[in-house]
């Protein structure tokens, strides 16, 4: 018996021990993942320069969504190349690796009618079949989100791009939040003035969250070049310095500022932030011409040249455009009445044969144009903000400008 008892207690014993070093080890691995997930999210921040008040407003509203079970809506707006999508992906990131979401992201570049839209977010979500009519479509994806065991973030990115017929979609995603438990939608455009243009139609139960992200500044542009090319003066800072001044005077688009750099620097080779270290970097900078200011001005032009020459704006955005240089030069100022431009464009269209787009049609052209740092709108002004021969240029149609440019807009 006593035997058999020490064999018991031995069993136990080994039992015990195997238990406890298996706690030891998944509480250091669960530490390890910890410092991964958070080394990594610093890492991303590091590229975010300028961002981390936005980044901090994204993270505590989804984070109030998440622990208390409620839905909400968010938009975020502000000109191409500000750090919309790298913020809130950065945020994603995050919380995907503390709580089980289900995350649909969507770009409406690519993906812009209303059955492909409801597709790309039923392949996101379990089991879900995403064939059928836009109806059909429609009632299979609220079903699944009324089912759903744990929260939804609905990111869509670039939603200017949906085409107006479709616009149906985007006012549905809004309206989810007031039906559905643990719901985020999170908006992402280029346009500031959606929400006073069409959401107020929708008398939202739960209204979004608004977030402008305003272009980037000549001290946030310089501290992030900085960072990102070197930290032990490998860069010439005047070079550096010039650089994020004229590309906060023209866009604020930090993504050209890196093309600048790039072309200022043809030793560095630009890669993503999280795959190579500030050190590396540095060295690479380091053999670079330290007499490289006279280089900026040429570097500016060739990536804003190469921006246009990838850009190509539909008919009606190309006649809105030229009725507005028109106005520009008549008025002699860049800031236009918005009910005088649309009046002149109505008129341009009848005199040049052209049908005339709807309220809602021309307020699509506007956004595009918005979308593209061409001018900038709200309820009453326009105003542009390029020169008359970059917009010409944008154009890429001199015989429409002449043709426009002729006409007596009294």
């Amino acid at each position: 018996m006593v035997g058999n008892s020490r064999t018991h207690r031995d069993r136990f014993y080994v039992l015990f021990r195997f238990f406890q070093l298996k706690a030891i080890v998944y509480f250091l691995y669960n530490l390890r993942l910890k410092g991964d997930v958070e080394g990594a999210s610093e890492e991303i921040v590091k590229m975010l320069y300028g961002r981390e008040s936005e980044v901090a407003r994204i993270q505590s509203e989804l984070e109030k969504c998440i622990s208390s079970s409620c839905s909400m809506s968010i938009y975020i707006s502000g000109p191409p190349g500000t750090g919309k999508t790298a913020s809130v992906r950065t945020v994603l990131r995050n919380l995907s690796s503390r709580y089980r979401l289900i995350v649909i992201s969507v770009n409406c570049v690519s993906v812009n009618t209303k059955a492909a839209l409801l597709r790309a977010m039923l392949d996101k979500l379990p089991r879900s079949c995403p064939s059928g009519s836009s109806s059909t479509l429609r009632d299979n994806a609220e079903g699944l989100l009324r089912k759903a065991d744990c929260p939804v973030i609905l990111v869509l990115d670039e939603i200017d791009y949906v085409q107006t017929k479709n616009r149906g979609f985007i006012y549905a995603a809004f309206q989810w939040p007031s039906q559905f438990a643990s719901l985020a939608v999170i908006a992402i455009s280029n346009s500031l003035d959606l929400t006073e243009r069409e959401l107020p139609k929708l008398k939202l139960a739960v209204p979004p969250v608004l977030l402008p992200f305003a272009p980037y500044s000549k001290e946030d542009l310089q501290r992030i070049l900085k960072n990102k090319l070197s930290s032990n003066n490998g860069v010439d800072e005047r070079a550096v310095e010039l650089c994020s001044r004229k590309v906060a005077a023209m866009t604020g688009d930090v993504r050209h500022a890196m093309q600048i750099a790039q072309r200022m620097l043809p030793d560095v080779r630009y890669v993503p932030f999280s795959s190579v270290s500030l050190k590396e970097c540095a060295k690479r900078v380091g053999s670079a011409d330290r007499g490289a200011c006279p280089q900026v001005l040429g570097a500016v032009t060739n990536v804003y040249r190469s921006s246009l020459s990838r850009t190509r704006i539909p008919l009606q955005q190309k006649v809105l455009l030229a009725t507005m240089l028109r106005l520009v030069d008549k008025h002699r100022s860049t800031v236009l009445d918005k009910g005088v431009l649309l009046d002149a464009y109505e008129r341009v269209c009848n005199m040049i044969s052209l049908p005339t787009a709807d309220t809602s049609g021309t307020n699509a052209a506007l956004s595009l144009l918005e979308s593209l740092s061409l001018l900038k709108s709200n309820a009453h002004e326009c105003q542009l903000l390029i020169d008359a021969q970059t917009a010409i240029d944008y154009m890429a149609d001199s015989t429409l400008f002449a043709q426009i440019n002729n006409l007596a807009l009294n």
